[in-house]
């Protein structure tokens, strides 16, 4: 009987442990990729996301100046809609998380200040993070193709 208890206070121990290793860890980020094109580096910018904004929603679409001039999202297989109003449905669902926007803005649109809790570019955002290149690599896209966003450092927060 004695061995018995032994046993199930060393379990309970463990568990206990491990409840609060648990609450410790940082909670990888709520995915939401609409792009066939991001699919293949979501994961990567979900390192990136994780350990910058833990518990983070991380929206990877493609993004551009709308009909209206303002910032628009254009999902695959889905109805095009103005950042903005994406960000409202999501915040339905989490709102109080973090949204990360990994989408290209060409038109350097700023969100309204209302709008709280999200990163995003201002300028368009390469497909996989500098991260995930080689130096050489990152220092001939960036002569190359210009200033586009490959880092959360060059993202905005509001």
């Amino acid at each position: 009987m004695g061995k018995m208890k032994f046993l199930a206070r060393s379990w309970l121990m463990v568990a206990l442990c491990l409840a609060v290793l648990a609450g410790c860890s940082t909670l990888p980020p709520t995915l939401w990729v609409s792009s066939t094109t991001y699919a293949a580096y979501a994961l990567y910018w979900q390192q990136e996301v994780g350990r910058t904004y833990p518990g983070a929603v991380m929206v990877a679409v493609h993004g551009r100046t709308g009909p209206d001039g303002r910032w628009w999202v254009f999902p695959d297989r889905m109805q095009p809609e103005p950042v903005v109003d994406l960000i409202a449905r999501i915040r339905v669902d989490y709102p109080h998380r973090t949204i990360v926007m990994i989408a290209c803005n060409p038109g350097g649109h700023r969100l309204p200040p209302s709008i709280t809790n999200v990163a995003y570019a201002l300028t368009d955002v390469w497909s996989e993070p500098d991260s995930m290149l080689d130096p050489r690599e990152a220092t001939f896209r960036e002569f190359v193709y210009g200033d586009l966003a490959g880092s959360l450092a060059e993202f905005i927060f509001q």
